[in-house]
């Protein structure tokens, strides 16, 4: 948890993390919904 300024991969690649998972989720629930309807 170093709180390096000229260092903003870190930081980057944390919000691609969470937009991947937010993405899954969503298609999982896309899925689910889909399957049992």
């Amino acid at each position: 948890m170093s709180k390096d300024p000229r260092n903003p991969g870190v930081e980057l690649n944390r919000t691609s993390l969470y937009m991947g998972l937010v993405l899954v989720l969503v298609i999982i629930l896309l899925f689910s919904n889909y399957f049992l309807n």
